[in-house]
């Protein structure tokens, strides 16, 4: 199935799908097709990540986030990414994607991602993001959580996310 097709699929269970705060986790399920695979016969290493692009749009569309991002005329893009893979992913495996915002400081957000089947993880990722406007400037976070209708209070980065930054910066 061509990633787009999988946005469709985002996009139409939408109304069946329950809402979801900013900072829980949003589950979508998907299954290896005979076009994801590489060389060695399970899912390559590039699907991974337009299948997390998809599973990020279900979860920012039903916390609402998406509403807002559209009605300012804003868009996230991913500033970085990290993946680990443990496990793979054979043809016609059933798998769930879970995507949890762990934090935000005042440019960023970050998200955690992770690829599970009967509770195994398979793969885990880090997703850094920024959201910009039409216009190149780059929206800060507590612009975004205003318009987005947060009102809780602003989650502590996670150390480990903290030490990715640091070695980030180290080499720019």
């Amino acid at each position: 199935m061509l990633p787009v097709l999988r946005y469709a699929k985002v996009f139409l269970r939408l109304g069946r799908r329950p809402p979801v705060d900013l900072r829980e986790a949003s589950t979508i399920s998907f299954r290896v097709w005979p076009n994801d695979l590489d060389l060695n016969g399970h899912l390559t290493n590039s699907r991974y990540f337009a299948l997390m692009d998809a599973a990020r749009y279900d979860m920012v569309i039903r916390s609402g986030t998406w509403k807002a991002w559209k009605e300012n005329g804003w868009f996230p893009v991913v500033a970085s990414q990290r993946i680990r893979f443990r496990r793979s992913l054979a043809p016609w495996t059933r798998y769930e994607i879970r995507t949890r915002t762990l934090g935000w400081d005042e440019r960023n957000l970050y998200i955690a991602q992770s690829f599970e089947r009967g509770g195994v993880m398979h793969a885990e990722a880090t997703i850094r993001a920024a959201i910009l406007a039409k216009e190149g400037r780059r929206v800060t976070m507590d612009e975004l959580m205003r318009a987005s209708g947060w009102t809780g209070p602003v989650p502590e980065v996670p150390a480990r996310i903290k030490k990715w930054l640091e070695v980030e910066l180290e080499e720019e």
